[in-house]
Formats: structure tokens, C-alpha cells, sequence
């Protein structure tokens, strides 16, 4: 697999006209740690991966190359943090239903 995270996080950091000093302190690195990422010399743990992915709202599999560019849509989020496994079958169960009609 090609790892291509550090195009990606440029890519993405640059069409925001975010400096890497900016984007280390939205996530708590070094500036350093983000020019590393940036340069490939060094892969980002899990923890400041997602926490990339959160910050650019897209997947942590867009940035490690896996698919194309996914956006996500806070719009289109549903918190089930709280509901019973059975509600969460439910849920899953008719999302797949209506995926499948598609």
C-alpha cells in the first residue's frame, strides 16, 4: 500500500492557508511533528491521525490513501452514543435497507 498522508495533509493544510504552526497547535503537536508528517520521515500515531481527520473533516482512510476524497457531513451524522444495542441494530438494519434500494 502507498502510505501518501503526507501529499494529503499538505495538500489539505495549504488549500485552507493553514501554516504548520497553525495546524500543530489545533492539534497539539510540535511544528516540527506536522513538517515530519509532511515530508514522510515520520507516520503519526493513531491518536493525531484521527485527530487530523477530525480537523480537515475527512476519513483517516482518505488520508492514508485507502479511497477518495471522503468529506464528512456533519449534517448527516446521527448520535447513537446513547441509545440500547437493539436500537442500534434497528438503525443499522433500515440505513442498510435504504443503501440497498439505491
Amino acid at each position: 500500500m502507498n502510505i501518501q498522508i503526507g501529499d494529503k495533509l499538505k495538500e489539505l493544510r495549504s488549500s485552507r492557508r493553514i501554516t504548520q504552526a497553525d495546524l500543530a497547535r489545533m492539534i497539539g503537536v510540535t511544528p516540527s511533528a506536522i513538517s515530519s508528517y509532511e515530508t514522510i520521515e515520520r507516520q503519526p500515531s493513531y491518536d493525531v491521525l484521527i485527530k487530523l481527520a477530525s480537523c480537515f473533516n475527512v476519513s483517516t482512510d482518505y488520508l492514508l490513501g485507502y479511497n477518495r476524497k471522503e468529506v464528512i457531513d456533519s449534517k448527516e451524522l446521527i448520535d447513537i452514543t446513547d441509545l440500547t444495542n437493539k436500537q442500534k441494530t434497528i438503525i443499522r438494519q433500515t440505513v442498510l435497507e435504504f443503501s440497498n434500494k439505491s
